[in-house]
């Protein structure tokens, strides 16, 4: 059996441009990457202290502090910055978490459970799910419109 060494270096190349799976994916954050990132926080969170200025000036205050912080770190200490974001991005999956059970499922269990229980209840199908008939096919003949420039207005 042979093998074609050129078209599997090929593919090995390929491979491992397309899709590293085998190797580790580690984020890489060079210094400059920190700071660019940094720089775009600051200015985010500033604009966003300067609308809250308009009625609420504490909290201005404090977001403008935290801009300070996030650029301060970014800028001359990009370790504390990156440990300080991968912190907030670990709260922020913690509360991704947390408010996708608290209010999801109790929506779902309150909402679609008894509404199912209602469609059985009168026994209406809206998505026609019942088992198929005696027919050749499950086709469901569609009267037509009388009157085809309704399908020229179709907002109307």
């Amino acid at each position: 059996m042979t093998t074609n060494l050129g078209s599997d270096l090929i593919q090995s190349r390929v491979a491992k441009t397309v899709w590293p799976w085998r190797e580790a994916v580690t984020p890489i954050s060079t210094p400059v990457s920190c700071r660019k990132r940094a720089i775009v926080q600051f200015l985010v969170m500033l604009s966003v202290a300067g609308f809250m200025s308009l009625k609420y000036k504490h909290a201005a205050v404090t977001v403008s502090c935290i801009a300070l912080f996030v650029i301060v770190t970014g800028l001359f200490l990009p370790k504390v910055f990156l440990a300080v974001e991968r912190g907030f991005k670990l709260f922020g999956h913690g509360v991704g978490v947390m408010l996708t059970w608290l209010l999801l499922v109790p929506f779902f269990v309150l909402v679609f459970v008894p509404g199912r229980l209602a469609l059985l209840l009168v026994r209406k199908d809206p998505l026609s799910r019942d088992f198929p008939g005696e027919g050749a096919t499950n086709w469901k003949s569609h009267r037509g419109c009388a009157d085809k420039s309704r399908y020229r207005k179709q907002y109307k």
